[in-house]
């Protein structure tokens, strides 16, 4: 038997059947409707566990963004989703499903699904940062996620890597991921171009261009050329942010996730550059990418169900 896994994030719900080895099967995702909403969300929820025969799971996980309370509801939430904070969600889920649920932080199923079968298993000490919408982060101590004294550990996004930068979704200025969220990396290229992008456009894009991945004065010539040039600055805004955590964790190893996270050439760069941004000191760890990517998190709130 396996329970369905939910992932809550900023565009979309992803949902998988996870057993208890914790392979992930039959992944959906459900986008939301456009302007995003607490209602849309949960109706995007309905939508993608109703695809699914009440036959195939015996409970249900969630990966949630914001922080979630002691019963399974939404403590702080940013405006990623208007209105999300306050919500019971444990409650409404096994009221309109009939099933358990247990409902957990997306930064901590992703630490979670990394120490049960994932790229911190070699390690009992590590830090997570799952890029998407906003930036989340866990660290784990000895095989556990550290919670904090009231589960509001691991808002890695709301450093300030920028004095009075840019306003965050969080309303205070300068945060982490308002310049290095996989969001903030779409926007720079959509207010550059007027029109939308993804993630993974914007880096065949720069891949494209050849030279596209160094900082250039010819950047404007055309759109490929600008691809690399903002993800050069990006990736600049990720090594800045990721560096004041090192130098104060001093982690054994850094896992990296988040769909932007998946790309082979995203990681490569971040690897030649982020040593470059850390004292000596503080220079001996690894970066390891999430093993079961965007899908880890899925994985990990199954983790947490079966526990």
């Amino acid at each position: 038997m396996s329970v369905l896994a939910v992932d809550i994030g900023g565009t979309a719900v992803k949902t998988g059947l996870v057993d208890k080895t914790g392979e992930v099967k039959r992944i959906r995702a459900a986008a939301y409707d456009l302007p995003v909403t607490k209602e849309g969300v949960l109706q995007a929820l309905f939508r993608a566990a109703g695809s699914y025969s009440k036959e195939d799971y015996e409970g249900i996980a969630v990966s949630t963004t914001g922080q979630v309370e002691d019963d399974g509801s939404i403590g702080y939430a940013s405006d990623n989703i208007p209105g999300y904070a306050g919500t019971p969600l444990r409650e409404w889920l096994e009221n309109t499903f009939g099933k358990r649920a247990v409902v957990v932080r997306d930064s901590m199923a992703m630490a979670w699904g990394e120490i049960a079968d994932g790229a911190g298993k070699d390690y009992t000490d590590f830090l997570c940062v799952t890029f998407g919408s906003g930036i989340g982060g866990a660290l784990v101590i000895n095989g556990q996620p550290y919670q904090g004294s009231n589960r509001g550990a691991g808002h890695v996004g709301h450093i300030t890597i920028r004095k009075d930068g840019e306003v965050c979704q969080c309303g205070k200025k300068g945060c982490f991921e308002a310049y290095a969220s996989a969001k903030a990396l779409t926007e720079r290229m959509e207010k550059a171009c007027c029109r939308r992008f993804n993630g993974k456009e914007i880096i065949q894009m720069a891949q494209e261009a050849g030279h596209g991945l160094k900082d250039t004065e010819s950047a404007a010539e055309n759109t490929k050329q600008l691809a690399g040039k903002i993800l050069h600055e990006w990736i600049g805004d990720v090594c800045t942010g990721l560096a004041s955590l090192i130098h104060v964790l001093n982690p054994a190893c850094l896992v990296l996730g988040g769909g932007i996270m998946e790309s082979d050439v995203v990681i490569e760069i971040i690897r030649r550059e982020l040593y470059n941004y850390v004292i000596d000191a503080s220079g001996h760890f690894e970066i390891r990418q999430a093993v079961s990517g965007n899908a880890v998190n899925l994985a990990g709130a199954a983790y947490v169900y079966y526990k």
